[in-house]
């Protein structure tokens, strides 16, 4: 059961990468969809055992998600970097990580939703930025 659930908001998530390119531009589609994939591991943060249990030894779970985040938030990076809105030279996964890791890093401070999104706006600024 937890697993559906889990596949399910991972389909949710990975989904909407397209529709949100559709909506606006494709920047600010990355920044929505990071912050949806930051609210989707902070809402997994209460769930913690449940969901580590689905990646144990042998499940496909932890491959499935991480493909799907994966395109996903490829789809979006290289649409930005192609508008040039965002520089190039990035690895989706180091995104993925970095956005995933806030919500977790501050799980018992009161604030760690400004925290998370603070974290998340520095990723954004990371991207925009453009060595010479």
């Amino acid at each position: 059961m937890v697993e559906a659930v889990y596949r399910h908001e991972v389909e949710r998530l990975s989904d909407a990468a397209p529709a949100l390119l559709k909506e606006m531009p494709a920047d600010k589609a990355l920044e929505e969809w990071l912050t949806r994939y930051a609210g989707l591991i902070a809402a997994k943060r209460g769930l913690k055992e449940a969901v580590r249990s689905i990646f144990e030894p042998g499940a496909d779970a932890y491959a499935y998600s991480r493909d799907r985040m994966t395109t996903a938030v490829t789809l979006l990076l290289d649409a930005a970097a192609k508008s040039g809105a965002i520089r190039s030279d990035f690895d989706p996964q180091d995104v993925l990580l970095a956005v995933a890791a806030s919500p977790w890093a501050f799980v018992n401070d009161g604030d760690w939703e400004d925290r998370a999104l603070r974290m998340l706006r520095l990723v954004m600024d990371g991207l925009r930025y453009k060595p010479r």
